[in-house]
């Protein structure tokens, strides 16, 4: 992260498929640059809300919770964009 020059940088995208991973990642970042926004992908979106309403500058996405929406509309027949 040193080499990709994390210390300048402003936000840091976090999107292994691994959560442990997304979280040691996040955590290496914070240390070495304490301003840097956090957009980070987790599967547990519990944890990643829980993240979210700790951490400042953190936002966390989940696949799942993004693509709910899209298949309820789908199950119900509707079409979804």
């Amino acid at each position: 992260m040193q080499a990709a020059g994390i210390e300048q940088a402003n936000t840091l995208v976090i999107a292994a498929s691994d959560d442990a991973v997304n979280l040691s990642i996040m955590m290496q970042a914070r240390v070495l640059n304490p301003q840097i926004r956090i957009i980070n992908r987790f599967y547990n979106t519990n944890l990643g809300e829980r993240l979210d309403h700790t951490l400042i500058d953190h936002l966390s996405m989940s696949v799942v919770g993004l693509a709910a929406p899209v298949f309820t509309f789908a199950a119900l027949g509707n079409q979804a964009i």
